[in-house]
């Protein structure tokens, strides 16, 4: 899957996240590859054997942003104490949002516009 290819050797969990977040930003990088992408997000909630698929995929994405989640706590880039179910719902949600906003506003890279959005969502979660 796409997040075992993001694996390298000495990378973090964290910093698998935040390759996660760069190919996120890859879907809409260009207005041209956000349009499409939304033309594709529009037929897949419009047709239920196609939202079936878009719900499995956003699911298993989920599982692996909280196992990796789950796996920064075991090496200490994140507290003991986070609650790692809740805070991988909202990484899924900021990328998705931030995604959507930055093909609002086009400032700077996308890839560069999820990221800030995610260090701003774990900063609080991480060792003081």
């Amino acid at each position: 899957g796409m997040f075992e290819g993001l694996r390298r050797p000495g990378r973090s969990p964290l910093g698998v996240l935040r390759a996660y977040a760069k190919c996120q930003a890859g879907l809409g990088e260009t207005p041209e590859t956000m349009t499409r992408n939304l033309a594709y997000l529009q037929n897949d909630l419009e047709d239920e054997d196609f939202r079936g698929y878009l719900v499995r995929a956003a699911r298993i994405g989920r599982r692996r942003i909280e196992s990796l989640l789950r796996e920064a706590v075991a090496a200490g880039e994140l507290r003991k104490e986070t609650d790692v179910r809740k805070l991988a719902r909202a990484a899924e949600t900021t990328l998705s949002g931030s995604l959507m906003t930055w093909a609002c506003y086009r400032e700077g890279t996308a890839a560069r516009w999820l990221l800030r959005d995610l260090e701003f969502l774990l900063e609080p979660y991480l060792p003081r």
